[in-house]
């Protein structure tokens, strides 16, 4: 056990035990985490991010590709070589 004496005068003495001090910080930053309801809505969030994007760029690719005036223009031939 570390104890640490803060104070001490006459028959008065202050005595903390740092063991408990840090194992109450564990306990609150455990009690901090996000809880399971919170991770599963991110996730599902995350994957309809992820297949917007992915919808968005094919339909990007697909127009740039399948229009002649657009595959004319060097930005969208960079464009779709980037994606």
């Amino acid at each position: 056990m570390n104890e640490v004496k803060v104070f001490q005068s006459n028959n008065i003495s202050l005595n903390f035990n740092t063991t408990i001090y840090y194992q109450t910080i564990l306990a609150d930053q455990l009690s901090k985490r996000p809880t399971r309801q919170v991770t599963f809505i991110a996730a599902i969030l995350a994957f309809v991010f992820i297949f917007f994007g992915l919808i968005g760029n094919i339909l990007l690719i697909t127009t740039i590709l399948s229009v002649k005036k657009l595959r004319l223009n060097i930005i969208n031939i960079f464009i779709v070589s980037v994606r």
